[in-house]
């Protein structure tokens, strides 16, 4: 295994989709952001790199602001959560309660929608 400052040669085009993400969280973190604003958050890391990455965001960030369509990330990140539909909120709430219990229709439809992990 190549050592990490051997990396910092390595241009990103030939990387794989998760090394770049990974990149990428590393050098926000060196900004030390008082607002994470993060589309997909986990989406080019397999199963095994998600949970530290997660933890990392969970620890990091004064504020964060995560847009995801996977359960296990919205569950290990948000803890009070918005559901939109077209732009429109459709449910709001502590997490977990929202997605056991989806007090509306819509709300319902789009956690249905949602991918599980297959863990």
């Amino acid at each position: 295994m190549r050592q990490p400052a051997a990396w910092l040669s390595d241009l990103p085009h030939p990387q794989s989709d998760g090394k770049r993400q990974r990149a990428t969280i590393g050098m926000a973190l060196l900004t030390e952001p008082p607002l994470w604003i993060a589309g997909e958050p986990a989406s080019s890391l397999d199963r095994l790199e998600q949970q530290p990455i997660l933890r990392l965001y969970a620890v990091t960030a004064a504020a964060a602001l995560f847009i995801s369509h996977e359960h296990d990330v919205v569950r290990a990140l948000c803890h009070p959560l918005i559901v939109l539909r077209q732009g429109k909120m459709v449910g709001q709430g502590e997490c977990e309660r929202l997605i056991t219990s989806p007090a509306t229709a819509d709300t319902r439809a789009l956690l249905q929608a949602m991918p599980v992990s297959q863990q």
